[in-house]
């Protein structure tokens, strides 16, 4: 009994390490056939695919800045101020209400040319014309025509009940209800009065920094995609010269009016960052960096459908290089990483 019992036992031991090794031999098995492809060993690409993009050849550059010499703002009432809403650093803006005269609330209008009589009913001239373009800017409906009529009169009623008088002379715009800036927006540099103090018509009330009297990219970009170009400040949009120079008063004017240019005059400083790019998209193909050879400067080669094929690299982004070919036609597959090829030129 006992030598048969043994017997058994020992062929159960052997029967468990075989299942275990047919179970362990199973399970590589499993586990080999179970190996995602998408681990496996990819065979390596010879070519890709050549694609076209539109291209704005953004260019992030410096705009040095040259500011006028400080102006200043006059009171157009005498008597005491009783409101004025002026700090170093803070702006005057047009449209709005900042200085109060013996009670009397003032208009702010930036206008060509300033408001030096009363305007009736009827009224014309270039100073008409001038009050007549600031009110349309601002929002107003009115004809610019150079005549004072209704709508005018109308117009800048409603702008005084905003500033905060809601019942001005209707039928008359009083020179001395005008405070007059010289731009849309300034920047105060001090404050030559305040609340209080006793003015008369004429006396400055604030000293305004410089306007903005010119704008030029510091260095114009290397390798920079031929053609006319836009120069981008914050969200703002103005045309620039090949030289990089904005001579345009309108584009001036837009400059002035930018987050960036505004906060420069606050911090003293010289200059701000934008950014140059072409004013029409252009088109270029997008080729992997590795397939490009015998670099020079902006110059290179690809194999091109298999012919040598020259190219001019214009920028890159996101592993990708943006080149433009110097054949009529592009073609549709480079090879990627040559290690040798032929002259291209």
């Amino acid at each position: 009994m006992t030598s048969d019992r043994r017997v058994k036992t020992g062929l159960a031991a052997l029967g468990g390490i075989v299942v275990a090794a047919l179970g362990a031999g199973a399970g590589v098995a499993f586990s080999a056939s179970a190996t995602p492809a998408s681990l496996a060993s990819a065979a390596p690409v010879g070519s890709v695919p050549v694609t076209e993009r539109q291209l704005t050849d953004p260019r992030t550059v410096e705009i040095a800045l040259t500011v006028g010499g400080d102006t200043s703002v006059s009171s157009p009432a005498s008597g005491l101020v009783t409101t004025w809403s002026c700090a170093a650093g803070s702006e005057l803006v047009s449209g709005q209400g900042s200085l109060s005269v013996d009670g009397v609330q003032t208009l702010n209008l930036a206008t060509t040319v300033p408001l030096w009589r009363d305007l009736e009913l009827g009224t014309t001239g270039p100073d008409v014309t001038a009050l007549q373009t600031e009110l349309a800017r601002l929002g107003q409906s009115v004809p610019v025509d150079g005549t004072v009529g209704s709508a005018t009169l109308d117009a800048t009623v409603d702008l005084f009940a905003i500033a905060g008088d809601p019942a001005p002379d209707r039928d008359v715009i009083r020179a001395a209800r005008v405070l007059w800036l010289p731009g849309e927006t300034v920047t105060v540099s001090t404050c030559d009065s305040s609340t209080g103090g006793v003015v008369s018509a004429g006396d400055p009330v604030a000293t305004l920094t410089g306007g903005l009297t010119g704008a030029v990219v510091a260095r114009l970009p290397v390798g920079a995609v031929p053609g006319a170009r836009n120069l981008e400040i914050d969200d703002l949009t103005v045309p620039v010269g090949d030289e990089g120079r904005v001579t345009s008063p309108e584009a001036l004017a837009t400059i002035s009016g930018s987050d960036s240019f505004l906060q420069a005059v606050r911090g003293a400083e010289s200059s701000i960052q934008g950014r140059l790019a072409l004013a029409e998209p252009v088109t270029v193909s997008s080729v992997p960096p590795g397939s490009l050879y015998d670099l020079d400067g902006q110059a290179a080669c690809v194999l091109g459908d298999g012919i040598p094929t020259a190219v001019q690299v214009v920028g890159s982004e996101l592993g990708q290089t943006f080149v433009t070919f110097e054949t009529p036609t592009s073609p549709s597959l480079v090879a990627l990483s040559p290690e040798t090829g032929p002259a291209c030129r």
